[in-house]
């Protein structure tokens, strides 16, 4: 009699073997789509930072050609402050 199981049972414990084997197999897809991802996402984000690379070699030069173009600039506003003595003082007296 201990041995003997309901016939209502052994259906039960089926579906919840072929559930198991369902959600193995749901698992496996997903896990490959996951990594299939991820790896797009690594591709999406190196094309970024050589893109960033890229802009920030450029951006550099810019810099670099404005700082040439305003040292003119630089000289010509030493040599006025130049021509006034204490200009420190001199200027925050008046403002």
């Amino acid at each position: 009699m201990a041995n003997s199981v309901p016939s209502e049972k052994k259906p039960r414990i089926q579906e919840i073997k072929g559930e198991h084997s369902q959600t193995s197999e749901a698992s496996a897809f997903d896990d490959a789509v996951i990594q299939s991802a991820l790896e797009e996402i690594d591709n999406c984000q190196s094309q970024i930072d050589n893109l960033n690379e890229k802009s920030s070699e450029e951006i550099l030069q810019v810099e670099m050609r404005y700082n040439e173009l305003r040292k003119p600039h630089y000289t010509k506003r030493s040599e006025i402050i130049a021509k006034i003595s204490n200009f420190w003082i001199t200027t925050v007296r008046y403002f």
